[in-house]
């Protein structure tokens, strides 16, 4: 095709924090601090950390909050000595997505949030829905 090369991956829609409820299921992933490497100066490894399904424990206008419950999680570690960071610091602006079945059977996966925070001592990720979050993905000024 002609023309430009788009800058919009991910479209981003008429989501609403009421389209996602305590219980539903969200799928994410980032980049944790603690596996980042540089073996050499001009040579950055970025391991990933995504999850298949975690259960949102709360849903508000302003945060979706995910408890990740690693104690009942299954992994597969391919580096690292197949164990968890201690902390998740660094996953910040993880993209979240929300798994749901169409009346016929298409599963779609809908960009719901960034994430802006982990808590380790709840072993909880905070969430900004994406109506906060501006077509160039910054966070609108109502959220700072």
């Amino acid at each position: 095709s002609e023309g430009q090369i788009s800058t919009i991956f991910f479209e981003i829609d008429d989501f609403t924090v009421g389209d996602i409820k305590e219980g539903d299921f969200v799928l994410f992933g980032g980049y944790p601090g603690a596996w980042r490497e540089r073996p050499q100066p001009n040579h950055i490894i970025f391991d990933t950390l995504s999850t298949g399904a975690t259960e949102v424990n709360t849903a508000s206008d302003m945060n979706i909050i995910c408890e990740l419950s690693l104690d009942k999680c299954i992994t597969t570690l391919m580096n690292h000595r197949d164990c968890l960071p201690e902390s998740f610091g660094g996953i910040s602006g993880g993209p979240v997505f929300h798994h749901k079945t169409t009346e016929a059977g298409i599963s779609v996966f809908k960009l719901v949030g960034i994430i802006y925070e982990y808590a380790p001592l709840y072993e909880a990720f905070f969430i900004r829905p994406i109506s906060f979050i501006t077509e160039n993905m910054r966070v609108r000024d109502e959220c700072i």
